[in-house]
């Protein structure tokens, strides 16, 4: 998630501490260099929603082969490639537009998220149900970096070290190793549910604790900030002084 066509003085900043973050940077500008200059970055915008459209079609098809997880790994490639450039694009060649490419980044960026999380619903490895909890968590997260940086201007797209990069490419290994390790289920009261299953159910509930904790510690920040006027001092007023009166002969 990049927000494309923004430079720090016209558009909202961006705080992303990735882990992949410092090696993403160096290799995106190395890319941007080499787009031919009939590439816009709405074509890359494009092309990265494509591309997870690509990746929720190959979840899909591991119905009927695994091999089709090679196809998600690389529409999560392509995903990763249009996202990351298209506003690297843009600041390049100066042709940013603020608002637009905020609005459009970030919509396309809920639309690729869905088809991911649907396309692994549909899927052998994901029960439908699953799948939706972990597209709520997304969603979520999502709000509340919305909310906070309309409160601080700032908004941020990696939590803990994890960002829309580092998701994807724990996609990319999960798919490897459900290619090439048989699928381990476990019999529960709800059911059997797939190693993927667990892993899912226990990202959501570690990401909605962390949330959790981000907020109350934001709230207590703003709470500073901002002090309810039921617990500032009153003003402090002169105590009125008695009216003079004028001097009676005796």
């Amino acid at each position: 998630m990049t927000d494309r066509r923004q430079t720090n003085k016209t558009g909202p900043s961006r705080l992303n501490r990735g882990l992949l973050q410092p090696f993403e940077a160096v290799l995106l500008q190395k890319l941007v260099r080499k787009l031919p200059a009939g590439v816009t970055p709405d074509m890359l915008t494009w092309l990265g929603l494509g591309g997870a459209a690509l990746t929720g079609v190959g979840y899909f098809l591991t119905t009927w082969h695994e091999g089709f997880l090679w196809l998600a790994s690389f529409g999560l490639l392509v995903n990763w490639f249009g996202d990351s450039l298209d506003g690297t694009l843009a600041r390049y060649r100066q042709i940013e537009r603020p608002t637009y490419g905020f609005f459009v980044d970030h919509t396309t960026d809920i639309a690729a998220q869905l088809c991911i999380g649907l396309g692994l619903g549909l899927s052998p490895y994901v029960q439908l149900e699953i799948a939706l909890a972990l597209m709520v968590t997304y969603l979520a997260i999502s709000c509340v970096a919305f909310i906070r940086k309309s409160v601080s201007g700032v908004l941020q797209i990696s939590f803990y070290g994890n960002g829309p990069t580092e998701m994807r490419f724990m996609l990319i290994m999960v798919n490897m190793a459900l290619f090439f390790l048989p699928i381990m289920t476990f019999g529960t009261d709800f059911g059997p549910l797939t190693l993927f299953d667990i892993g899912i159910m226990a990202i959501c509930a570690g990401s909605l604790l962390l949330l959790a904790y981000m907020v109350n510690g934001e709230r207590r920040a703003l709470a500073l900030r901002d002090p309810s006027p039921l617990k500032r001092p009153a003003p402090l007023t002169p105590f009125p002084s008695a009216p003079s009166r004028p001097n009676r002969p005796r």
